[in-house]
């Protein structure tokens, strides 16, 4: 398949890699782009553990070249890819929920007797879920750091001849539902990651419609197959 991947760089180049190993045809044409955040030590005080909701954030932060400094710190990963790209970047302690932000919260809620201090979320301007709002519901106190802003990229239109699209987040869904004509996607087939980030898409009727069992990559990919 001709298979459109609208993520943002760098992760997009990381899809298409999985995607050629797939047999399929990628085309990169990322719809929303992000911009770090500059982040100092003293937004990282008093912090006991760290949570990250994304890859994106774990790259983010090690381009601010403080990992070395909290390596040592128990490290909450929302999935298994974004858990083994926290061992990529150098932290020594990771656990993975393997699911969603619930998922999540409910690890580290199990977890947070053993630190001190805040639990720490690393994550965008404007996360998808509030973890820190669920850690505090069950006793955990924790508070967010701004990574990076994700804003719509530049050029938004659909690429020419693709069978399907990928869609990963809410955001890239509102953007795609700015560009994707009714005729256009009568003829392709629509994958998700979650029904929360399809949604922006539900008025529009795709050949075909289908979300990941699971909020992961490798399960996205899956459907494809």
């Amino acid at each position: 398949m001709r298979v459109w991947v609208t993520r943002a760089q760098p992760q997009a180049a990381a899809t298409a890699e999985r995607l050629v190993q797939r047999g399929h045809e990628p085309v990169v044409q990322p719809l929303i782009e992000t911009q770090a955040v500059a982040v100092t030590l003293d937004d990282l005080g008093g912090a006991g553990a760290l949570a990250f909701t994304s890859q994106t954030a774990i790259e983010a932060f090690g381009l601010q070249g403080l990992i070395p400094t909290v390596a040592d710190l128990p490290v909450f990963a929302v999935g298994d890819a974004t858990a083994e790209a926290a061992h990529r970047a150098g932290f020594r302690q990771v656990q993975s929920a393997a699911g969603t932000v619930t998922d999540l919260a409910a690890l580290i809620l199990s977890a947070s007797p053993s630190w001190s201090g805040d639990l720490v979320h690393l994550s965008a301007r404007q996360p998808a879920g509030d973890l820190t709002g669920l850690l505090e519901k069950g006793g955990c106190a924790a508070r967010r750091v701004t990574l990076y802003e994700t804003h719509y990229a530049h050029k938004a239109e659909v690429p020419e001849g693709v069978d399907a699209v990928l869609i990963h987040s809410a955001m890239a869904a509102r953007r795609a539902a700015t560009v994707i004509s009714p005729s256009a996607a009568r003829n392709m087939c629509l994958f998700g990651l979650s029904e929360a980030a399809l949604m922006p898409l539900s008025a529009i009727k795709f050949r075909q419609k289908a979300v990941a069992p699971i909020a992961n990559e490798a399960s996205i990919l899956s459907l494809l197959d």
